[in-house]
């Protein structure tokens, strides 16, 4: 996937100036103040990277979908849910185990 760019032709993190919001950020305030619940694109964005990163998406595809620039930028959207780290720690010790126990055969 490519990076991201603004209709102006410059890409999307390297944009310093306060752009104006955009028409779904517009929609998104009015049904949030019609509805009384509290969201902002901004939340969306978080809860769209980690989202993707409990479902095992790589970070640098998070980064590009988001348009960051650095990796770092990036890692701050993504909040990691103990589900997550819970599932990885599992897969490691399994393939841990898988190790030990095949190199004890060895032996």
């Amino acid at each position: 996937m490519g990076r991201l760019y603004q209709a102006d032709g410059e890409p999307a993190s390297e944009r310093s100036e306060e752009r104006p919001p955009l028409p779904i950020q517009k929609k998104i305030e009015y049904y949030t103040k019609k509805s009384k619940v509290r969201v902002s694109c901004h939340q969306l964005r978080h809860t769209m990277a980690t989202q993707l990163l409990n479902a095992d998406a790589d970070l640098a595809t998070i980064q590009d979908l988001l348009g960051h620039g650095q990796i770092t930028t990036t890692q701050r959207y993504c909040w990691v849910s103990n589900l997550k780290v819970q599932r990885d720690y599992y897969k490691a010790i399994e393939v841990v185990l898988q190790r030990t126990q095949s190199n004890g055969e060895q032996s």
